[in-house]
This record gives C-alpha cells, sequence and structure tokens, in this order.
C-alpha cells in the first residue's frame, strides 16, 4: 500500500497536486483498452470533444463530438454516444458551410431546463465571417436551429467555454470573453488583450492565451476577482516558444481545476511543462522529443468525505517509438514517467485528446481519443479506462490533527509543528518533484522538527517543489513546500 500511495504523491507533486484525506478510499484502475475506431477513413476528422450528461443518481453517459471534412469547402461536425457506441450521426451540415470547435455547457439538474442536457457551442461561416452560435440538445435527443450568440466583421476563431461561467474566443489578434447570463444570454463581450493573441483557454476565474512577441509565443494569463472585475494580463511563461495550452481539468463541470499544462520549443525540441496556477510553480515534466507532442492532461475530483477530495490525474501525449508516431498515457496511480504506448500501430498517431466519458456505480469511463492517418484519411481511435474507485467509509482521517509548516516558501530551514496527538516515533521522508525520496531522518516523539534543506549526503537542493512525508504510528500525513532562493 505504501508502495502504491508513494506513487501516487510522485505524480502529485509533479504536476503540483494537493491530495487530501488520501487513506480514505481505494481507486482500483485498469490498463487502457485495445484501440478502436470511433470513425471510417473515408474522410478527415478532427477536433473530438466529449460531453459528460446526467443519467440519474448513480450514472452519467458521454457523448463525442468531432469535426468531419467534407470537403475543401465544407465541414459537418458529427456525434456519437459513447456510452452505448450507437453509430456515428451528423448532427451539423451544409454544404459551403463550415462547422467546427464544439464547446458544451452541460445541466445537471435543477434549477436547468429539465429536459435540456446539453448546450452545444461551434463556430461556423454560415453568415460569411466565422461566428459563435449556439444549438440545445434535448432529451429526447434533438438539437434545436443554431442561434447567433457573438459576430463582428472579422473572424470570431479559437471559441472556449467554463461551464455556466464564461465563454471566450479570438478576433483579429484580441482575446475577447463573455459571462453566462442565464438562458441564451451572455454579457457584453470584454477585451482581455489586443495585440497579437491567440489560442484563449479558460480556467475557473482565470483565463490563459498565447501571445506572439518577437516570433515566438509567450504564455499569457488575467484573474477575474470575487467581483467578476477581469484584471490586467500578465506574463506567465516568456521563454522559447509556447502551444498547445490548456487545463488539466475535464472539459466537463465539476471536474475542472487551475492546473495549466502545454509544451515548449526551444531550440531543438519540444518538452512538455505544467504549473498551478495557485502558485505559479513551473514545472518541466522532462518529457521531451523532437516532434510537437500535443500534450493533454486529466484531473478527477472525486468527492470522498464532507471534508475532501481526492485527485487523480492522468497525462497523454503523441511521441515517435520505433519509427512510428505513438500515443502514450498513464493508466494507473503512477508518475507521468510511467506513460505507456496504447496505440501500438505502425502509422501515424497524433494529437490526443482524454476526458471522463461516463460514471456507473462507482466507475469513471475515460477515453484517450486520437487522430491516425489511414488510407489517405484521418480516422479517430480511442482507448478506454475503467477507473474504480472504492470509498472506505470506516477509515475516517483524524481531522484534529494539523500539522503546519513554516516558512513556506522558504530558503534555509523548513520549521514542522506537530500535534499533540502524534505520541509516538516518527520518520521523515522528503520527496523530490520526480518522486525521488532525497531525505529521510527518525526522531523520537517530538512536536517540533525542522529540515534544512539538505539532502542525505548534506548538499543543499535547488529550489523547486517538495512532499514532506511524515510517518508516526499508523499514521501518513503529508505536506508540500516550496523552496526558493
Amino acid at each position: 500500500m505504501r508502495a502504491r500511495l508513494f506513487k501516487l504523491i510522485c505524480l502529485a507533486a509533479v504536476i503540483n497536486i494537493l491530495i487530501l484525506n488520501p487513506s480514505n478510499a481505494f481507486c482500483q484502475s485498469e490498463v487502457w483498452s485495445m484501440p478502436f475506431t470511433l470513425t471510417d477513413s473515408l474522410t478527415d476528422n478532427h477536433n473530438p470533444r466529449i460531453a459528460f450528461y446526467d443519467e440519474g443518481l448513480y450514472s452519467s453517459g458521454g457523448l463525442v463530438f468531432w469535426e468531419r471534412l467534407i470537403n475543401d469547402s465544407t465541414t459537418a461536425i458529427w456525434m456519437r454516444n459513447l456510452t452505448y457506441m450507437t453509430p456515428a450521426e451528423e448532427v451539423f451540415y451544409q454544404e459551403g458551410v463550415h462547422f467546427r470547435n464544439p464547446h458544451f455547457f452541460t445541466f445537471f439538474g435543477s434549477p436547468y431546463p429539465p429536459d435540456t442536457l446539453l448546450y452545444v457551442f461551434f463556430e461556423s461561416n454560415l453568415n460569411g465571417n466565422y461566428d459563435i452560435f449556439l444549438s440545445k440538445y434535448s432529451e429526447d435527443a434533438n438539437f434545436t436551429t443554431p442561434e447567433l450568440i457573438f459576430g463582428s466583421d472579422g473572424d470570431e476563431i479559437n471559441l472556449d467555454v467554463m461551464g455556466f461561467s464564461n465563454i471566450a474566443w479570438q478576433n483579429a489578434g484580441k482575446i475577447k470573453v463573455s459571462e453566462y447570463l442565464g438562458g441564451s444570454n451572455f454579457a457584453e463581450p470584454l477585451t482581455i488583450d489586443s495585440i497579437n493573441c491567440q489560442n484563449p483557454c479558460l480556467g475557473e476565474n482565470i483565463i490563459v492565451y498565447e501571445k506572439t512577441i518577437n516570433d515566438s509565443s509567450r504564455i499569457y494569463y488575467a484573474l477575474r476577482d470575487i467581483n467578476y472585475v477581469w484584471g490586467e494580463p500578465d506574463t506567465l511563461y516568456n521563454r522559447g516558444h509556447n502551444t498547445s495550452i490548456g487545463f488539466t481539468g475535464s472539459d466537463n463541470q465539476p471536474f475542472s481545476m487551475n492546473t495549466l499544462v502545454w509544451e515548449n520549443f526551444n531550440a531543438s525540441e519540444w518538452t512538455i511543462f505544467g504549473t498551478d496556477l495557485y502558485d505559479l510553480v513551473i514545472v518541466d515534466m522532462e518529457i521531451s522529443s523532437d516532434e510537437p507532442l500535443y500534450p493533454k492532461a486529466l484531473f478527477i475530483d472525486i468527492p470522498i468525505l464532507n471534508d475532501g477530495y481526492l485527485s487523480v490525474s492522468h497525462l497523454t501525449y503523441s511521441k515517435s517509438e520505433n519509427g512510428a508516431r505513438e500515443i502514450f498515457a498513464n493508466s494507473d496511480w503512477l508518475a507521468y514517467q510511467n506513460c505507456y504506448n496504447i496505440s501500438n500501430s505502425e502509422t501515424v498517431d497524433t494529437k490526443p485528446y482524454i476526458d471522463i466519458g461516463g460514471y456507473y456505480f462507482g466507475t469513471y469511463h475515460i477515453y484517450d481519443i486520437w487522430e491516425r492517418y489511414i488510407n489517405g484519411h484521418w480516422q479517430l481511435m480511442a482507448s478506454k479506462l475503467d477507473m474504480q474507485v472504492d470509498i472506505d467509509e470506516n477509515n475516517q482521517p483524524d481531522m484534529e490533527c494539523d500539522i503546519s509548516i513554516y516558512p513556506n516558501p522558504f530558503s534555509e530551514q523548513l520549521n514542522i509543528h506537530l500535534p499533540v496527538s502524534i505520541n509516538e516515533d516518527i520518520t521523515v521522508n522528503i520527496y523530490n518533484f520526480s518522486g525521488m525520496i532525497i531525505r529521510s531522518f527518525y526522531e523520537d516523539s517530538k512536536l517540533h522538527l525542522n529540515w534544512d534543506r539538505k539532502d542525505q549526503k548534506g548538499h543543499r537542493v535547488p529550489a523547486g517543489l517538495y512532499f514532506i512525508e511524515i510517518l508516526s504510528g499508523d499514521q501518513r500525513f503529508f505536506k508540500k513546500a516550496l523552496v526558493s532562493n
């Protein structure tokens, strides 16, 4: 059990997850399934997106939408039910018109419309320029006629949605955002940034986007305060060329989290980076390639008890192996170094997308969907991971056990204050962000400990993120510490 929990902590440290009450649940995960086809290969299929819909108290389903290129002037949006694997069906199509980039608001009961499962947003040049449209999907599997939501003399493109909160897009190098007001109503759009911007990405009360400066793409962000007022944009990362930005939360509420993953090109290779936008610690995930990796990641917030949540993370990306472009992902509670080849083909597999596609009585159904080049076209392939979560309600955490560490961040010495309920000998293990134990020490029963920033060999450790594991009898505690210079 300790080895398995160690692996979870490794992953948490890498992408800056805080895990609360880890002893309250057992999460059993199988391996990814053999790849299966979602579409045919008669034409090109791109940009899959999953919508998570409610089927009852203990059950939810998933619909996958994607773009299907009919010809150079026509793109349709198609759909398939992942839960029941129904045949693919055409949703939005008109000859000579492009329908693309679907996103969703998902409804889960009161006070939302009882007969509406989804709001489907998409971009289309139905009126000439690319505008943003909305169609409502009902429980009887019908779509309403698309409504124009945002349009201008320019193109509204690179749409992104944060469920029941905001919608963002790009227009002529500007980043636009609008607040959802209910029904089909949105507030007057605001301009977050107006020069050389693209690819906005929404999180909870935050927007992140790419901004071109001196021919390289920097990452910028802006925050929304408690009064729903957007602040001035600021630089998040300005080294090299950055792209493929995306929050690691599911597109489907309530699974989103403000942790960002992207890839950076610097001189000769692409590398995956991540950061928790609550503390802005940049983590080099040490996954590199001479070709774009197209990383995507997923956090699943699973309510364990009233007082805690368990964060489970999955990472996927595309990388060459044995002369073929393949898809990699991790399946169990493993560090990102344990991602393995889940596509296993001799052709080109690229641009993976990962999200939740259903839930049934304690099991989450996760799908990794990617594009495969076959018969001269791009076909959508998928692999499924069933993650079972069992809750042990009899194993209650001692909520009185409160450990404090200070100062945090620190540069010379970290003080660790333990509660009086710890009255046995203590073992302290310190992990670096790669999941390696860099220092261990043992103490008799004490209420005050300290770490002098040195590893087991007496060398000062570099600045970065570290995890502190404290063991006492059958009790185990974890804290996150940041070493600064």
